[in-house]
């Protein structure tokens, strides 16, 4: 007995139909962005954030110099202190704001200094300090950002 074109025709799409809602699995995973390749240890303890674009093709952090920290360990009687020189290398007058995040020994961000606002006068050397607010704070990060 010869199947008949009419059952051919049938089989056929049914295994077409059933192979494509196979295939239309909608219980994949989410995308995951790719794995950072800076590591935590090797970031930036000072980093220009937000917009840099002080003036038409310059960015804020082409117009300072950064010096040492002072640093000074916590205690069981004082919080770990930060002081960070800056210097300005524009012949005007910059304003920006800068704050310090504080971490645990893990990396673990304890908090933050909250946003100071200072001007930076030409050429000369600025303190930007920083306390933290918790005594297991053992690292810390300075951000600075244009205030123009």
């Amino acid at each position: 007995m010869r199947p008949s074109l009419f059952s051919i025709v049938s089989l056929s799409g049914f295994v077409l139909l059933s192979g494509m809602l196979i295939g239309c699995d909608s219980s994949k995973a989410p995308r995951t962005p790719a794995g950072d390749p800076l590591s935590s240890s090797g970031y930036p303890k000072v980093q220009v954030i937000g917009p840099q674009n002080m003036w038409p093709g310059e960015r804020l952090d082409s117009w300072l110099f950064i010096s040492s920290p002072i640093v000074t360990p916590g205690t069981e009687r004082s919080m770990m202190q930060v002081e960070y020189p800056v210097r300005s290398k524009a012949v005007k007058n910059i304003h920006v704001q800068y704050q310090f995040e504080f971490f645990d020994a893990s990396g673990r961000k304890l908090g933050e200094s909250g946003w100071h606002f200072v001007t930076l006068p030409p050429r000369t050397d600025t303190r930007m300090n920083g306390t933290a607010l918790d005594p297991a704070a053992v690292d810390w990060r300075l951000n600075i950002k244009s205030a123009e």
